[in-house]
């Protein structure tokens, strides 16, 4: 019975973390990062190939 109490309190504590992690992330901002970096290399394609 104490084992499967670690391996939950082990994996809760994993969870816990990895929600930790991802609260401290940015989102908005790193979508639009993506946005704008995904329309210069669309532009420089354009330019590249004369179109």
């Amino acid at each position: 019975m104490r084992n499967k109490s670690n391996s939950n309190l082990y994996l809760y504590t994993f969870l816990g973390l990895l929600f930790g992690l991802a609260s401290l992330v940015d989102l908005p901002t790193m979508t639009g990062r993506a946005m704008a970096l995904q329309e210069a290399r669309a532009e420089a394609a354009v330019q590249a190939f004369g179109l």
